[in-house]
């Protein structure tokens, strides 16, 4: 059936907040991208989407951005004649802005001349996700590539200023666009410096994970069952993406300064605030720091830095608490401290490999 929509929104009695206005929006059209992936759409939903479309050439907008944000952009093929005839229609059917008695143009035919300036980005979006999803074959282009070994850390200064610092056994990919600046982490950890663009966001991809900031500083660490987020400064957006099937709008977290995201089940999060963020943050500076943590953790983190691997062969010596600051670079002073327990028993097995049990008594 061929749906056609002649006319233009009616202007409501009531205001809104714009900020409120647009985010209830976007939520809206997160909730209808979502219903598509899932693929069971009613026909009364059909018909309620296609309601919802015509309705502005702002819903149509936000639907593409959508769309494209969370790489759904088949949908956009499927429903582009209707955006552009919202389009047209909201820029044929604007009324003459001249005042039939003065020469004076009405301050209040801003808001047609706005939405004039709304259906013509539209057009232009449809056109330019059009020509990127066009039947010609696109040449994906490469992504750079760094990777750091055992104990390497790593700064990289990216073109927009952003800096990156790896850590140990970290794997990023950058893939930077004119409309995200998209950095997969694919291993490991990093800490994010992000220059300010308000126009292309930083996206990290980890795991089901994407976090994504304007101009901030955050931390990414990435082990097979978790993604954790620390914010240093600024704001960020968490969102569960998994095996890039989009994941409903409710999945969505913010984290300011101080607090941490993390991620073990798609689509859950738990977040956590007045984060120590000495302690979070000290691989920067080359240092462990510990306050009560178990033995099994402590070494697990000296392993990530070092050729020497730490091992422990008794549940007790397991749960034993470590506090203190050590160097990830000087394995053997965290060994010599271990060797001050009187609970514990420190055996070289070989060269680069330590025991670590209870003491028998």
């Amino acid at each position: 059936m061929h749906f056609c929509y002649v006319g233009r929104r009616q202007r409501r009695g009531k205001t809104m907040n714009k900020s409120a206005f647009n985010s209830s929006i976007a939520e809206q059209a997160a909730e209808w991208v979502v219903k598509l992936d899932e693929g069971d759409m009613s026909p009364e939903s059909h018909e309620k989407l296609l309601h919802w479309l015509r309705k502005s050439p702002i819903h149509v907008n936000e639907f593409i951005q959508t769309c494209v944000l969370f790489d759904a952009t088949e949908f956009i093929d499927k429903y582009k004649q209707i955006g552009t005839e919202v389009a047209q229609n909201e820029v044929v059917k604007l009324p003459s802005f001249r005042n039939e008695n003065s020469d004076i143009r009405d301050k209040t035919f801003a808001k047609p001349r706005q939405m004039m300036g709304i259906a013509a980005s539209v057009v232009f979006v449809i056109l330019s996700v059009l020509l990127f999803n066009s039947s010609e074959p696109q040449v994906e282009q490469p992504k750079d590539s760094y990777v750091t070994k055992l104990g390497e850390q790593r700064s990289i200064v990216l073109d927009d200023g952003s800096l990156i610092n790896m850590n140990t056994l970290s794997s990023i990919e950058i893939d930077y666009s004119a409309n995200f600046r998209d950095i997969y982490l694919l291993d490991g950890e990093a800490f994010f410096t992000v220059a300010h663009d308000p126009n292309r966001p930083l996206r990290v991809w980890s795991g089901n994970t994407v976090t994504q900031a304007i101009g901030t500083e955050f931390n990414v660490r990435k082990s097979n069952s978790s993604t954790t987020v620390t914010v240093l400064s600024g704001k960020v957006s968490v969102t569960d993406k998994d095996m890039g099937k989009l994941v409903a709008d409710k999945s969505r977290i913010f984290a300011t300064a101080g607090e941490e995201v993390t991620s073990t089940i798609p689509g859950k999060f738990l977040k956590q605030q007045e984060i120590n963020l000495e302690k979070r943050l000290s691989w920067k500076e080359r240092k462990l720091i510990f306050s009560g943590e178990p033995l099994i953790v402590v070494i697990s983190e000296f392993n990530r830095y070092n050729k020497t691997q730490l091992t422990v062969s008794s549940n007790e010596a397991a749960q034993l608490s470590i506090s203190g600051i050590f160097s990830t670079t000087k394995p053997d002073s965290f060994i010599e401290f271990l060797r001050t327990s009187d609970e514990l028993t420190v055996s070289r097995l070989e060269p680069n490999l330590i025991e670590i049990k209870t003491t028998e008594k």
